[in-house]
This record gives structure tokens, C-alpha cells and sequence, in this order.
């Protein structure tokens, strides 16, 4: 009786796990670039993306630095085609990444907690520059030509952060501690750090563009503090590199 009761309450607790009503993972040669998801209508895809980047996203997790695993996960890309069931929603789809990883790559984690380095995004003793606008009118474009940075149009701080914490605010994570409230009105021009020797960060449009600190405090009336935080981190027992059926 109690192995039908373990079987059973396995089986509903499978049965509560969002999964993606179709989907396929495919592994992509050495030099495809890394990008984002994009979801149009009950279709999900990631064109190339690295594991890293995909168990950050799974896990609803700040940054990469909160991923424990092997170092081929920065480097090897996977491509993902998928259908979302009828009727959820947009934020249950870490929860199908989740289980998606754990079906392909027989992905097994488990979660520490450690103090890492993190941005606190704090306002300026001159107070923010930013002016306020409605919520409706919310949509901010990212132009991203390596390693310059673009933010323009209107968004709140928390779609500032997300975008920081995908890659264009550094390597560490970024929390919100501003108390601003609603959307704002943005423009913010960057340019990310880099070795001095790489011609990459030897252009002029380079050198003028003002870093990341400097920028939030000129152009937006916030500033930046490093600090240790304590942060949810996902250290990854078991993954495989190929996914089931490839």
C-alpha cells in the first residue's frame, strides 16, 4: 500500500510541474552567438543560448555568477524550440525550462547560499533626474554595439535592473534599493569596462562614453554601491552536454 502511495503522490507532483507541451533542445557549433529568448504567442524560442545563461534563467536568478556547474556551460550553445500549453502564462516558463533541463540534460542542482559581490542601485543626494510617466506607455529598447550601451524610452527600475542583470550592468548582480515607485522616462548611454589594451576599448566613441557609475549619476541622479549580499546559489550535482535524443 505505501509503494502505490509513493507512486502515486509522484505522479501528482509531476502533474503540478508546468512543462512545455512540446518542445526540442539541440546543442549549436562553437561559435554561436549568445542570445536572449524571445516568445511569440504560445511559441518559445531560444536561438542560441548557453547552459549557463539557461539554468540562470530556470532558477529566476540575478546573474550568472549564481551558477555553480562545470566551465563548459559559459561555452557550449543549445538552440530551443518550444509550445507553451494552453492557458499558462508567461511566468511559468522558467518552471518549464526547469523541467525541460532536467528531461534533456538529466540536469540535477541543489541551492546554497553565499555572500557575493552585488550592485545596490541606490538615488543620488541630488536626487533622481528622471521624470515620471504612465505605467501603460512602458517600453524600453536596449541597442547593445559591444561595448557600448543604449537604454532609451520609458520603464521602471525594476525593467532597468532586469536589463543590467542580462548582461549590460557588468558581472555582478544589481538590487534595487531606490524606493522609487512607477515608470520613468530614460536615457542611458554607457560604456562597459574591458582591458585597455583590447582594440575593442581603444575607439574615441569608447574612451568619451562614460562608464556604467558615472552615467547613472550624470544622465539618471542614481548612484551605485558594491556590496556583499547574501544570494540563492544553484550548484549543479549532475548535467549532461548532449540532450536526450540528439
Amino acid at each position: 500500500m505505501r509503494i502505490v502511495f509513493s507512486v502515486l503522490l509522484v505522479a501528482a507532483l509531476q502533474a503540478q510541474t508546468p512543462q512545455f507541451e512540446v518542445a526540442t533542445m539541440k546543442p549549436m557549433p562553437a561559435g554561436t552567438p549568445n542570445r536572449g529568448w524571445t516568445e511569440d504567442g504560445a511559441q518559445v524560442h531560444y536561438p542560441g543560448t548557453n547552459l549557463l545563461n539557461l539554468v540562470r534563467e530556470a532558477y529566476r536568478l540575478r546573474s550568472r555568477e549564481q551558477v555553480d556547474g562545470p566551465a563548459w556551460m559559459a561555452t557550449q550553445i543549445y538552440a530551443i524550440e518550444a509550445k507553451l500549453p494552453a492557458g499558462s502564462a508567461k511566468d511559468q516558463i522558467p518552471d518549464m525550462l526547469q523541467a525541460l533541463l532536467e528531461d534533456q540534460l538529466k540536469l540535477k542542482v541543489h541551492h546554497d547560499t553565499r555572500p557575493l559581490p552585488t550592485n545596490v542601485l541606490l538615488v543620488s543626494k541630488k536626487g533622481p533626474k528622471m521624470h515620471q510617466v504612465a505605467e501603460e506607455d512602458e517600453i524600453l529598447d536596449l541597442v547593445f554595439p559591444n561595448p557600448l550601451v543604449h537604454l532609451t524610452g520609458n520603464g521602471s527600475i525594476a525593467k532597468l535592473i532586469d536589463q543590467f542583470n542580462h548582461g549590460v550592468g557588468g558581472k555582478e548582480s544589481w538590487v534595487d534599493m531606490t524606493g522609487l515607485k512607477g515608470s520613468f522616462r530614460i536615457k542611458l548611454d554607457y560604456a562597459l569596462d574591458g582591458p585597455a589594451d583590447s582594440p575593442l576599448f581603444q575607439s574615441d566613441d569608447v574612451r568619451d562614453m562614460p562608464k556604467l557609475p558615472e552615467a547613472l549619476e550624470q544622465q539618471l541622479g542614481l548612484r551605485t554601491e558594491l556590496r556583499k549580499e547574501p544570494a540563492d546559489i544553484v550548484v549543479v550535482d549532475r548535467v549532461e552536454r548532449v540532450p536526450a535524443g540528439n
